[in-house]
């Protein structure tokens, strides 16, 4: 979803902080940077890992530890990640945790329930990925926001 950093470019870049981002809904389209350059992941900027099919990769669902591991195979020699200072990630804030691997400052930007993307079964759309294992996945999770709030260089936002 690209409103919560798409919101925050202005800010963000008033005080020297260049954007980058890669989002899979359509809303990025609405969001752009001071240089002109929409949101969107697209042919010029692509996702690896998950592809731009409208937030299928909402909840890293079936398993997000192994989505995890992908995703840093995928982007730990990519320029883009290795030339940047800190990721700020939000919805849903679940997804945070693919950061993790890449030993960079995290910002945790919660706008809105901490279990959207592990075990929101309330939310109808994505009541079919809803299984069995959805609650270890949010207590995976929680865990793992646990390990980012512990390292200093991190900050937690609601």
């Amino acid at each position: 979803h690209a409103a919560p950093i798409g919101c925050n470019i202005p800010l963000l870049e008033d005080i020297g902080v260049s954007v980058e981002a890669r989002v899979d809904f359509d809303n990025c389209k609405h969001h752009h940077t001071k240089l002109g350059d929409n949101l969107c992941a697209s042919p010029g900027k692509p996702l690896k890992v998950f592809k731009f099919d409208n937030w299928r990769g909402f909840g890293l669902d079936p398993c997000p530890s192994l989505m995890r591991e992908q995703f840093f195979e995928a982007y730990s020699d990519s320029f883009d990640l290795n030339s940047i200072d800190f990721f700020i990630c939000s919805h849903p804030v679940a997804n945070c945790e693919l950061y993790m691997p890449f030993n960079r400052p995290i910002i945790v930007y919660a706008t809105t329930r901490l279990e959207f993307g592990r075990h929101d079964q309330n939310v109808d759309w994505r009541a079919p990925e809803i299984d069995r294992e959805s609650p270890k996945r949010f207590r995976e999770w929680v865990e793992n926001l646990r390990a980012i709030a512990r390292d200093p260089r991190n900050i937690i936002a609601a």
